[in-house]
């Protein structure tokens, strides 16, 4: 997967740039809408992921969206509010504190970012830090380098 950008919005979702990452995969197009904590079924929405594909070819967005308030400034590239049209939704709720939350996401057949033919689960962080590929890359040869030092010994 290549490397999340900020562009404007494919989707035509929003007018501001938007959190964009795309994968070599004909997923399925819609949105998956995330709850806050404690509100399984209704508002208020927390986050959308957008799985863009309109043309039906091997390459997806995927858009990320998540709500501000002009009370608590964008700590995060995805902070650029939601959506108002939604497509193919399905709604589940966000898991964990406040700071510290996300959901893990299994599409149903026909579902917003289901791959015909295979299972896909994603796990979502909404909140939280996460860590960029190249600290991954760092710490995965680290790693490797401390096995590669304990097995000489």
């Amino acid at each position: 997967m290549s490397p999340g950008i900020m562009q404007p919005d494919p989707s035509g979702g929003l007018t501001v740039p938007v959190l964009v990452y795309t994968v070599p995969l004909p997923l399925v197009t819609g949105d998956v809408v995330m709850t806050e904590p404690g509100n399984p079924t209704g508002g208020p929405d927390s986050d959308v992921v957008r799985f863009w594909n309109p043309t039906g070819i091997n390459q997806t967005q995927i858009i990320f969206y998540s709500d501000f308030s002009p009370t608590d400034p964008p700590d995060a590239p995805a902070d650029t509010g939601l959506p108002a049209q939604l497509f193919n939704p399905i709604i589940i709720p966000e898991i964990g504190p406040e700071g510290n939350n996300g959901a893990v996401y299994t599409p149903p057949a026909g579902g917003p970012g289901a791959f015909p033919g295979a299972l896909i689960q994603y796990n979502i962080i909404s909140d939280g830090r996460v860590p960029e590929p190249s600290t991954m890359a760092l710490a995965g040869l680290g790693g490797l380098m401390l096995l590669a030092l304990k097995r000489r010994s």
